[in-house]
């Protein structure tokens, strides 16, 4: 990520579109570059200047809301993710923040190979008093959401594990404390990026 002015961020993968080396920035050269082929990409649009790449770096949407940034695959950006892996290489996937794109989520994981049974959790407020979780399956997690208005932050947890909540859930039955930290928050006029 770099800041291309003091209001917009520019992101993209990191990794190079050739043979997924790692792409490093270039300041003084305004550039993305890729030191395992020499590949050069534009800080504007990660369109490939030079070398072996052919595409694009896969963009990511930036979003700033108070103190926390996050980050997004653009949509009709080339994916950074390797579906078909993911879909049936692991028995449990973590997706952190990704409300915004569960249905986009789901369906890939569905379309490469994953059971529309796969059991499904999403925790809001993990381990804190206000925690909430909801359950459901590849098949109905999209809607129950919607249905419940299940809104960020949340963590999406994906695979069998996910049945092992109701021998595990005894943090349901008591009261979890308020923790209050003396610490100050960072605040996203402070960070200062590249």
């Amino acid at each position: 990520m770099i800041r291309a002015s003091a209001e917009r961020l520019l992101a993209y993968s990191q990794k190079c579109t050739h043979f997924s080396c790692p792409v490093l920035y270039q300041a003084a050269e305004q550039q993305f570059y890729c030191p395992c082929h020499a590949g050069r990409f534009a800080v504007e649009d990660g369109r490939p200047l030079s070398g072996p790449p052919k595409r694009p770096l896969p963009r990511i949407e930036v979003k700033i809301t108070g103190d926390d940034i996050t980050g997004y695959e653009e949509n009709g950006s080339e994916t950074m993710h390797d579906w078909a892996k993911l879909a049936t290489a692991v028995d449990t996937l973590v997706v952190l923040m990704g409300l915004k794109t569960l249905p986009h989520v789901v369906s890939q994981l569905l379309r490469h190979g994953c059971s529309s049974e796969t059991p499904v959790a999403l925790i809001r407020w993990g381990t804190r008093s206000e925690q909430e979780t909801l359950t459901g399956t590849l098949s109905d997690i999209v809607q129950k959401a919607k249905e419940r208005k299940f809104s960020s932050p949340a963590v999406t947890i994906i695979g069998d594990v996910v049945t092992l909540r109701d021998r595990l859930h005894w943090f349901d039955e008591i009261p979890l404390p308020q923790v209050l930290s003396d610490e100050p928050r960072v605040s996203s006029e402070s960070l200062r990026l590249a």
